[in-house]
């Protein structure tokens, strides 16, 4: 059963975006509150890749450690869920990597999330996230919301206030856009 979790809507992506460059100007207050607000997110993009549980709480931390020391590099300009999830993906595959050893059935392939060489997969997600902030805000948060947090249609068509039809039909438009301006810059 998917979460419910509420998802940022575009007020509270910008509130995410100003706690994250208040942290790193050094208020331990936004950074806490930063952190607070983020872990819930990660926490739920890790169970809906990652079967065993014990494995979830291990990953979720690195997640969480890696934006903490990634921080300070973050533009303050760019969308800082994009920049989250990125870091959560790039994690997930460092760890994926690490532990080969574990078998296809512990591992739940999420949207967009494929088993594949990791440099191409980082590669990939540059370019895509690079195209994806060109896209008009819709089309830009119905693919986030799909593609990067994997949630269902009907979970993010309830969320936006859209019918699933229409949030189905965003996407494709989006994704179509993508392909066509990835196919250009290869």
């Amino acid at each position: 059963m998917e979460s419910q979790t509420t998802l940022p809507r575009r007020d509270e992506r910008e509130e995410l975006r100003l706690l994250a460059v208040r942290s790193k100007q050094g208020d331990k207050g936004a950074y806490e509150e930063l952190l607070g607000r983020v872990y819930e997110r990660i926490e739920q993009f890790v169970s809906n890749r990652i079967r065993l549980e014990e494995l979830r709480e291990d990953i979720t931390q690195d997640i969480i450690l890696s934006v903490h020391l990634s921080l300070p590099s973050y533009s303050g300009v760019d969308s800082f869920t994009a920049w989250l999830f990125t870091i959560a993906r790039r994690r997930l595959i460092d760890f994926m990597r690490k532990k080969k050893r574990h078998t296809v059935e512990e591992i739940t392939d999420g949207p967009w999330f494929e088993l594949q060489p990791a440099e191409e997969e980082i590669a990939g997600l540059d370019c895509f996230l690079h195209e994806l902030r060109k896209l008009p805000e819709g089309k830009q948060r119905v693919v986030e919301m799909i593609h990067l947090e994997g949630k269902s249609t009907e979970v993010a068509s309830g969320e936006l206030g859209i019918t699933e039809n229409n949030l189905r039909v965003t996407l494709h438009r989006a994704v179509q856009e993508l392909k066509k301006k990835l196919r250009e810059n290869q």
